[in-house]
């Protein structure tokens, strides 16, 4: 279980933040979260007023020296309407394709057969 990638999302606020500080305890029991990678959704890190900033704790703060802290910019339009045939703003992406990349690499084995590219194919 412990060379598993694992996200822990999260918001900018001195609750979110709090509970992301707990879970990365409890988690810390069973497997080892330093490369964890955790998206924040808010303003930059630079720009959390301060009492969200002093409500970081330990593990978080760490993750935060090591670059695994990740802010995914709110955007008025997703937070209403949710994903959509739209393109998602660049800003959404870039910040994602950010936190994919900071992704150890998974073993990902499907329980599922390989399927046939070959028109018709459907997957086992």
């Amino acid at each position: 279980m412990g060379g598993e990638p694992l996200l822990l999302v999260t918001t900018a606020t001195m609750p979110g933040l709090r509970r992301l500080e707990t879970t990365l305890a409890l988690l810390a029991d069973h497997r080892n979260v330093s490369s964890a990678v955790v998206a924040v959704l808010g303003p930059r890190l630079a720009r959390w007023p301060g009492q969200v900033r002093h409500s970081t704790g330990p593990r978080t703060s760490a993750l935060e020296e090591t670059g695994r802290l990740v802010a995914i910019p709110c955007d008025r339009r997703l937070a209403v309407t949710g994903p959509d045939t739209a393109p998602l703003p660049s800003a959404v992406v870039a910040a994602a394709t950010t936190a994919l990349e900071l992704m150890p690499a998974a073993d990902l084995k499907s329980p599922a057969a390989p399927f046939s590219a070959r028109k018709g194919s459907t997957p086992r």
